[in-house]
């Protein structure tokens, strides 16, 4: 698979695949007078002058007709989709892929089908993201005293999390957090990203999409990139980083599980360290 440059704010970004490129051209990440090249070209060209990068017509299928059931005598034959809690959910309009049907190219088997069911989906993110800093706070608290409301503190915790966060997205595609909201983080191809990877991945995450936890200033950047992932279909630091974030469908059951979850961190938070409570007591009913 060819390898290719691109140009995004006067900067040279790449190399990237070229399924990585499509990607990103097909979603509305990148203009489609954004200049690309690739080894063998003389010069960069707009993008939509290169054929290879162009969706592809999907082409029709042939409908065949199943054959009809045959209900077992005295048994009331119920018909109906597939209710599994394993079938992936697709926004209106189809699951946005990766690459589009009909391209050229063969791919392999992507190792984590998952990564197919790329979608929108901003406040399962942050959902995701809350849950897992939550935890970790309550397990720093439990062992170094830490108060999170102190900004030092809660920057040092952020730090740390970096490298934690980037471990577990190596090694499983998802944190505890990312597993109750159903949301994987994976390659352009389906694969686990490599730990480095990982980490620039998470500082990009934590300056420009949190902006170290500053107060109000934190809210401003998430607000920026909230209406970069909805209006683009895509982060700057997954569009640079070429990983992409898929998404399941979450029952009520997960989302109960995460209320309580949250509540019993929060007593948990108050029961162990005074100090907090009392400063969120002082904070809400005035001193």
């Amino acid at each position: 698979m060819s390898e290719w440059y691109y140009g995004f704010e006067g900067e040279q970004k790449g190399p990237v695949p070229e399924s990585v490129l499509q990607h990103m051209l097909e979603r509305g990440g990148l203009p489609e007078k954004t200049l690309v090249w690739s080894e063998g070209m003389a010069e960069w060209v707009p993008a939509k002058k290169v054929a290879q990068l162009q969706p592809q017509p999907e082409q029709p299928r042939a409908f065949v007709e199943p054959p009809p059931r045959k209900p077992k005598p005295g048994v009331r034959d119920f018909l109906g989709g597939d209710s599994s809690d394993d079938a992936s959910y697709a926004p209106k309009g189809g699951a946005a892929t990766l690459e589009a049907e009909g391209t050229p190219k063969a791919t392999a088997p992507s190792a984590h089908p998952q990564a197919a069911n790329s979608q929108v989906r901003p406040w399962a993110r942050f959902w995701g993201r809350i849950v897992d800093i939550s935890l970790f706070q309550s397990v720093l608290i439990m062992l170094f005293d830490l108060n999170p409301l102190h900004f030092s503190h809660s920057l040092g915790a952020l730090f740390l999390w970096v490298f934690i966060d980037a471990f577990c997205i190596s090694r499983w595609g998802a944190t505890p957090g990312r597993w109750l909201m159903r949301t994987r983080i994976y390659t352009s191809n389906g694969m686990l990203l490599p730990y480095k990877i990982a980490v620039q991945r998470n500082i990009a995450v934590t300056l420009r999409g949190m902006a170290l936890g500053l107060p109000l200033v934190s809210l401003l950047f998430m607000m920026l990139a909230y209406k970069e992932l909805t209006e683009r279909g895509m982060t700057s630091w997954d569009r640079e980083m070429g990983s992409s974030v898929s998404h399941h469908q979450i029952g009520g059951g997960r989302v109960l599980l995460t209320v309580v979850l949250m509540l019993v961190v929060s007593q948990l938070v108050m029961t162990l360290s005074p100090e907090i409570a009392a400063e969120m007591s002082n904070g809400l009913f005035g001193r």
